[in-house]
C-alpha cells in the first residue's frame, strides 16, 4: 500500500511539473522579453525511433550584469540548418525569454523554410 502511495505522488509531482512548464514557455513564446543571441552551431542528434535530428544552439551575453546565457531551439529540425544559415548570412537568432529567469526561453525559428 506504501509503495502505490509513493508511485502516485511521484506520478503527480511529475505531471504537474510538465505542465508547469508547458504554461512558463507558452507564456514566454507569446509574452517573453525579445532578445538577439548569436548563433553558436547546429548539433545533430540521434532520438530513437524519430532518427536523425538537429538543434540549434545560441549564446547572448547580458550587459547589465555580464552573465552568458546559451539557448537551444524548441523543436526538432529534420535537417541541417547550416548550409541554410550561412547561405542566407544569418549570425542571429530571436529568442524570447522571462526576464526574470533567461533559462526559461523560447527560441523563434518563423526563418527557416518549412521543410526544416
Amino acid at each position: 500500500m506504501l509503495y502505490l502511495a509513493a508511485v502516485l505522488i511521484l506520478g503527480f509531482f511529475g505531471l504537474y511539473v510538465y505542465i508547469w512548464k508547458r504554461v512558463n514557455r507558452e507564456w514566454v513564446k507569446h509574452n517573453g522579453e525579445v532578445i538577439e543571441a548569436d548563433i553558436t552551431d547546429a548539433v545533430c542528434r540521434k532520438r530513437g525511433n524519430w532518427g536523425v535530428t538537429w538543434e540549434l544552439h545560441a549564446q547572448w551575453y547580458r550587459p547589465a550584469d555580464g552573465k552568458l546565457f546559451a539557448f537551444k531551439e524548441g523543436e526538432w529540425l529534420r535537417k541541417d540548418p547550416t548550409e541554410f544559415l550561412t547561405a542566407e548570412g544569418i549570425r542571429q537568432v530571436t529568442v524570447r525569454i522571462d526576464p526574470k529567469d533567461p533559462h526559461t526561453h523560447w527560441v523563434v525559428l518563423d526563418f527557416l523554410p518549412a521543410d526544416y
